[in-house]
């Protein structure tokens, strides 16, 4: 069985293998007398960004129209950077693929103990 020293060297060692320095840009709506007010912060990071093996398609219906998104990417993080996805804040950084948001943030636990994060990635264009 795999302990959690284990796990948080593999997450930096494979992220050592293709690092990619990115800042994330957090930006955070609080409410604020029945209107959201947006925040922004910045999370400088090291982390390892990935072609995903099956590319899951999205179609979106909205006033604007229908457009629909390819999500083929994948990023590594380790533990040191604390993500938080929810619908109402938004994390988007740029890299060498473009501009990027962050869908879904799936954290690396082992024994209850974190040990880093996968994300899946949305280009946006």
């Amino acid at each position: 069985m795999i302990n959690i020293d284990r796990r948080r060297k593999d997450i930096i060692r494979t992220i050592n293998m293709n690092p990619t320095n990115i800042t994330i840009t957090n930006i955070k709506k609080t409410e604020i007398d029945g209107a959201f007010e947006e925040t922004e912060t910045e999370i400088k990071c090291v982390v390892r960004i990935f072609n995903e093996k099956t590319a899951e398609k999205q179609i979106s219906s909205e006033k604007q129209g229908t457009f629909s998104s390819i999500r083929t990417y994948g990023m590594l993080v380790s533990d040191d950077v604390v993500l938080d996805v929810n619908s109402r804040d938004s994390l988007e950084f740029e890299c060498i693929y473009g501009r990027m948001k962050i869908v879904n943030v799936y954290p690396q636990i082992v024994k209850g103990e974190l040990c880093g994060y996968q994300c899946s990635l949305e280009r946006i264009d």
